[in-house]
């Protein structure tokens, strides 16, 4: 049968500036471990490639491109 599946960690990362102007930086997902032990993990992060238009609008008011969807940040459709 099918194994217990890890639970995942999705993560997005923010950075505001000094005028509260806030960008999304990056997402990335992790699975979680099913034990309960210390551990460290390094993680990619990753964003979507913002157009001119997007870049100015960011520099200028802030905002960034942002998922629709959380899921979309690294959940895999197929596991194995």
């Amino acid at each position: 049968g099918e194994g217990i599946k890890a639970p995942r960690l999705l993560i997005q990362v923010n950075s505001y500036d000094q005028w509260d102007r806030q960008r999304v930086q990056g997402y990335c997902s992790i699975a979680l471990p099913l034990t309960t032990k210390s551990y460290q993990e390094t993680v990619n992060t990753w964003a979507p490639a913002p157009s001119h238009v997007g870049r100015m609008r960011s520099f200028f008011i802030g905002g960034t491109p942002e998922l629709r969807h959380l899921s979309l940040a690294g959940i895999p459709h197929h596991q194995d």
